[in-house]
């Protein structure tokens, strides 16, 4: 038998054991019912069991929350897209219950909904990643708005790294659909700054974010109103400054790009000082 099937299994054992130690006389049978039908794939069946049980007393146990966290994840991976986040929502916020829960009895149950949920998460992760691929924008950023909001609760340092990697590949497509879509590139070019600008939430000295702001303003002060221009010229010193800073004498992009919006500007005197930094920095 494969070792996946072997994991699933023994996985499925010690939920059920989890839940029927939790019952003393109320809701013995029922949980015992609930095990059964999810362990043997009836996660229909399994649901309408816990839907039903939710509106009662039950709704307040540990090993119900454990359980609804399950089965809804199943069925989670049973739909594709928003009906399967519709599912995978009920599931990350049961187990975040269940994981949150305190006192020594519990922590067999926290320990696996907690496996559970950062399971969910990495779902969620991949789906949200998948849709900026596939341009459906909108729904990127709901599953990643759950993914944040959660993982927020359980590893802030690998949310973080989420975080910069999921806004760096929201904020290149952006771009990358700018330069191809010319009567939407304006909308487009501001939603990569955007995304660029929630890089730095994650990573506040982000050279990458800085010289892309710097570098689409640059763009946005050629193709946007006129009357705008200014301002975007100015946004793209601000930031490809900073960018040269992180940059740290390490390459010359934030330097080439500067000295491209000094030459805009018409600031004869910085033109001169980086055309002879790019000169020192080629010896």
């Amino acid at each position: 038998m494969p070792l996946l099937i072997i994991d699933m299994h023994m996985r499925l054992l010690i939920s059920l054991s989890l839940a029927i130690a939790s019952f003393q006389v109320h809701g013995q049978s029922l949980i015992e019912q609930i095990a059964g039908k999810a362990s043997s794939g009836e996660v229909g069946q399994a649901r309408a069991l816990i839907d039903s049980a939710m509106q009662g007393a039950d709704s307040n146990n540990i090993a119900m929350w454990y359980f609804q966290g399950y089965v809804y994840k199943e069925l989670y991976k049973k739909n594709q897209g928003l009906e399967a986040k519709k599912y995978g929502d009920v599931a990350i916020r049961a187990l975040t219950k269940c994981m949150q829960a305190e006192g020594e009895e519990n922590a067999d149950y926290t320990s696996q909904s907690e496996r559970l949920l950062v399971y969910l998460l990495g779902q969620y992760f991949n789906e949200a990643a998948v849709n900026i691929s596939a341009r459906s924008y909108e729904i990127a950023q709901s599953f990643f708005q759950v993914y944040e909001e959660y993982m927020a609760l359980i590893d802030t340092r690998q949310l973080q790294m989420a975080g910069v990697k999921f806004y760096k590949l929201l904020a290149s497509t952006y771009a990358l659909h700018a330069a191809e879509n010319s009567e939407e590139a304006i909308i487009l070019y501001r939603k990569a700054i955007e995304a660029n600008e929630h890089i730095m939430v994650f990573n506040e000295e982000s050279f990458y974010a800085h010289y892309n702001i710097g570098s689409l303003s640059y763009t946005l002060s050629k193709i946007d109103d006129p009357d705008v221009s200014t301002k975007w010229l100015d946004k793209a010193l601000l930031y490809l400054k900073k960018a040269e800073v992180f940059e740290d004498g390490r390459g010359t992009e934030a330097a080439k790009a500067l000295l491209a919006v000094y030459r805009e500007v018409g600031n004869t005197e910085m033109v001169k000082e980086y055309e002879e930094k790019l000169k020192d920095a080629e010896k």
